[in-house]
Order: C-alpha cells, then sequence, then structure tokens
C-alpha cells in the first residue's frame, strides 16, 4: 500500500523546518589555491555541461592525500579556454566525512542564467551530506549553500536547475530488504538553500513487484517530475 510521510519529523509544521533546515551539521575545513594553468597528469576531466550561450563548463577531480579538490574551466565555442576557478578543497567534515563532487551525474549545471551549481555530497556518520555551490560566469564562487544532511539511510540520488533558477534535489531511501524505496523532492533556492522539503512518497508495490523511482525532471512552468518503474 501506498504511503505519503514526512522526510523526517523535523518536516511537519513550518517552525520546526526551519529550525531544522538552519542547523549546518557539516564543518568544512578549507585549502584553496589557484587552479594550475594546464591539466597535469593527477587531474581528471568529471563531467561537461553546456550553457545557452553555448561555452561550456568542465569539471576537473584529483585525488590528494586528504580528500578530493576540484577545478572548473569555462570554454568557448570553440573549445578554447575563458576561465578557471579557483582549486576548492579537500574538505572533510567534523566526523571525519569527505566532500566530493563528483559522486552524482550530473553534479554541475549551468543554470539559464549562466552561473554554475555544483553539487558537494559527504558520507559521514553513516549517512550522507549535501550542498551545492554556486559560481557566477567568470567561474568565480559567489555562494556557498548549508550542509544538509545526513538524515538516517536518504541519499541524495539527482540533482536538477528549474528554468527559473530553483534547484531540485531528489532524496530516496531503500526501507526494505527487497529493495522498496521512498523518495522526496526538495525545493532549493538559487543560492542552494531549502525552500521546501517535499513529502516523501512510497513504498509503492503492484502485481509486478515493488516501483522504484527512476528520474526526476523539472517542467518549464517549474513544476516537478518523477517517474516510478
Amino acid at each position: 500500500m501506498a504511503r505519503t510521510r514526512s522526510l523526517f519529523p523535523a518536516a511537519r509544521g513550518a517552525s520546526l523546518l526551519l529550525a531544522c533546515i538552519g542547523v549546518c551539521l557539516v564543518t568544512f575545513s578549507v585549502l584553496s589555491a589557484p587552479a594550475a594553468a594546464s591539466v597535469n597528469p593527477n587531474w581528471l576531466v568529471a563531467q561537461i555541461a553546456t550553457s545557452k550561450d553555448g561555452t561550456s563548463r568542465v569539471l576537473l577531480t584529483a585525488q590528494t592525500n586528504n580528500g578530493e579538490v576540484v577545478s572548473i574551466w569555462k570554454l568557448n565555442a570553440a573549445g578554447s579556454h575563458i576561465a578557471t576557478s579557483q582549486t576548492f578543497g579537500p574538505y572533510t567534515d567534523s566526523n571525519g566525512g569527505q566532500w566530493i563532487a563528483d559522486s552524482i551525474l550530473p553534479t554541475m549545471i549551468v543554470a539559464a542564467d549562466g552561473t554554475t551549481r555544483l553539487l558537494w555530497t559527504a558520507t559521514s556518520n553513516g549517512g550522507t551530506a549535501a550542498s551545492i555551490w554556486t559560481f557566477d560566469s567568470n567561474m568565480n564562487k559567489i555562494g556557498t549553500g548549508p550542509a544538509y544532511g545526513p538524515y538516517g539511510d536518504w541519499v541524495p540520488t539527482q540533482f536538477l536547475v528549474a528554468p527559473d533558477g530553483s534547484e531540485r534535489l531528489l532524496w530516496t531511501e531503500i526501507v526494505g530488504k527487497n529493495g522498496e524505496t521512498v523518495a522526496s523532492i526538495w525545493n532549493l533556492n538559487s543560492s542552494g538553500h531549502v525552500n521546501s522539503m517535499g513529502a516523501s512518497y512510497g513504498p509503492y508495490s503492484g502485481t509486478l513487484g515493488f516501483w522504484a523511482p527512476l528520474q526526476l525532471a523539472v517542467a518549464p512552468d517549474g513544476t516537478s517530475r518523477l517517474l516510478w518503474t
């Protein structure tokens, strides 16, 4: 039988919701330095994203002894370099969990206004936390969203930017030994702060077995679509 429930108790009621999302569980330990002028052999290309003006963003990652570092390159339509962000990372939280930016694809998205959004995740204290950063058109960091989570067994599984610049983050949780899954969609503003936490849906079962959320999409009017299979 289908269930609809709050993601967690703090999502029940506006005041409790605000109290919950105001708490940043994770403390970053920051090491930041300018990115190299060229990609050395330790750097790997993790993802590419395009902007409506024809420019591209390339996410580069590298592993160090202390964790992952990342840098974003901006290229013109011909593939020539325009700008490079700083090198960010490695970051660890108070529990020793390491933040990474290449765990969910796409984890880097260019919004309609030309800003770049980067999703960080960390496996910490038995769960997964998430935070979204914003970069301007010159690849300067202009916003660092709060860190949300971990929330038990909930895992961020997909990240999207809507046409109006707001963001969607799909969380899922496996609640049964046969893979029974529940899902919740978060709506965040362009700075990575939560506007609303959607109710959790599922698990759903039928004659063919249990349904699982497969993919999230955002329509031009800003409403979300979630495909179950």
